[in-house]
């Protein structure tokens, strides 16, 4: 008879997986965590945009978890060379779900931090160096076999590792599912160790460098984060995961590109002070047709990996793991749990990975339809400055923050402001005029014949 170690085994130590270690805890189960290294840490990347994923740790009392390192921002920059629209944050987001709940942290200082929160409950226990190769199942349990050839059985396993997940072999029968996809774009991704003196801080700004995206967001401690998004055409390698990079790497690639020519709020100056600097392939999973099989669940990246350019990457993975905790006390069956958690999340996930795709296209892209589109946004943006701000609260606020759970979450968590009802019937006229230009853009991509006249006005 196989010993069961916990109720659950989790494999991953990122935001998904220590998220889901809290949930399930919370949620009465008792929970084994294993991370590949030797400690808890981010290995990679620079920071995180976070908002609505952040309301299920305040849900369940975790708010201490980021409340210090998360930075608020104050407006929202978008450039195009020296033509400059800012867009004021203030006091919208002020009796909102998402109030206390939107800015940007250091990947590394969430990392930790919830690791502390998960070492700290008596109901998990994590397990550094312990490298997962693979899961089976069978009817009474699921099993984790580890590289020192030691394996754990638990009731249900939740595999939170990443876009290589090895839990795909155990749901998807063999050779059927996908390999990700590259997005068609890599990234520069760093932290600058001070906020550029040509910028107000705590302000997010989006320089479009025609072609290439330039994105700088405030960190506490006035650091920022800084990505350069460009497309993979330029590099030697077009299909690597990643490549070696230095500041004098980034440094000859701004020049070659003229990047600096092409905006006037960087300069090299602060280029020189980026630290924790790489330079990645973007790739993201296709839609998978469900995340499980009987007892395994696929959760965060290992379900829906997505590129970057809505950040809403770590938001995803963190609703899920707030969730299949729920999920998994609200159901006997660990299946039944999880079939329940594709259902009600699989939608939004998909919508990020192909938004996130048109998204990086439409906004860095140099195709004739990308700067079109960017054009029209800016003309849209000048005529109303809050067409984005109106849509930024529902598109972050997650599915499961209905009233039910904000009258709980405000139990423990007040907001300093008193609810206010948001108007949505004007942004949704604003999103169908976009949609529009969008289709119209697609329709002429599509029909070449019509373009020579437009195409000569760009």
């Amino acid at each position: 008879m196989t010993e069961i170690q916990a109720d659950i085994g989790i494999i991953g130590c990122g935001v998904a997986g220590l998220t889901a270690a809290l949930s399930c805890a919370y949620h009465g189960k008792t929970v084994d965590i294993f991370e590949r290294a030797e400690k808890v840490e981010s290995a990679i990347g620079g920071g995180l945009g976070l908002n609505g994923g952040l309301l299920g740790l305040t849900k369940m009392g975790y708010n201490d978890v980021f409340k210090d390192i998360l930075q608020p921002i104050k407006t929202g920059n978008y450039c195009l060379g020296e033509s400059h629209i800012q867009l004021e944050f203030g006091n919208i987001l002020d009796g909102t779900p998402l109030e206390g709940h939107f800015g940007f942290v250091r990947r590394q200082d969430i990392i930790v931090n919830l690791a502390k929160a998960v070492k700290e409950n008596p109901k998990i226990t994590l397990r550094t160096n312990h490298k997962a190769v693979k899961v089976t199942q069978d009817g009474s349990h699921a099993t984790i076999q580890f590289k020192n050839e030691n394996q754990k059985s638990y009731k249900s396993v939740i595999c939170a590792d990443g876009i290589h997940s090895i839990g795909k072999e155990a749901i998807f029968p063999a050779n059927s599912f996908e390999n990700p996809d590259h997005s068609g774009f890599c990234v520069y991704y760093g932290i600058m160790s001070e906020y550029p003196d040509t910028m107000e801080y705590p302000g997010v700004y989006e320089m479009d460098c025609n072609g290439e995206l330039l994105l700088i967001m405030p960190l506490v401690n006035r650091e920022a984060l800084t990505v350069l998004l460009h497309s993979r055409s330029k590099q030697d390698d077009p299909n690597a995961w990643s490549y070696s990079c230095t500041v004098d790497d980034l440094h000859k690639h701004m020049m070659e590109e003229k990047i600096y020519e092409k905006q006037n709020l960087i300069k090299e100056k602060h280029i020189r002070k980026l630290y924790r600097l790489l330079h990645l392939g973007v790739y993201q999973n296709k839609c998978l047709p469900y995340w499980s099989k009987d007892r395994i669940c696929l959760i965060g990246d290992a379900a829906h990996a997505t590129s970057p350019a809505l950040g809403q990457g770590a938001n995803q993975a963190m609703q899920d793991g707030y969730l299949v905790g729920k999920f998994l006390s609200e159901n006997l069956n660990p299946s039944d749990a999880f079939r329940q958690l594709f259902e009600f999340r699989h939608e939004a996930t998909d919508a990020v990975i192909k938004g996130s795709q048109w998204s990086a296209r439409l906004r860095s892209g140099d195709l004739w339809y990308a700067r079109l589109f960017r054009r029209i946004l800016r003309i849209a943006i000048r005529i109303n400055p809050n067409i984005l701000l109106d849509q930024m609260v529902p598109f972050m606020t997650p599915k499961f923050a209905d009233e039910d759970f904000m009258r709980e979450l405000r139990a423990v968590y007040p907001l300093k402001n008193p609810v206010r009802t948001d108007k949505n019937s004007s942004g949704t006229k604003k999103i169908v005029l976009l949609g529009g230009a969008l289709m119209a853009i697609l329709y002429l991509q599509k029909n070449p014949e019509k373009l020579n006249n437009i195409k000569d006005q760009f």
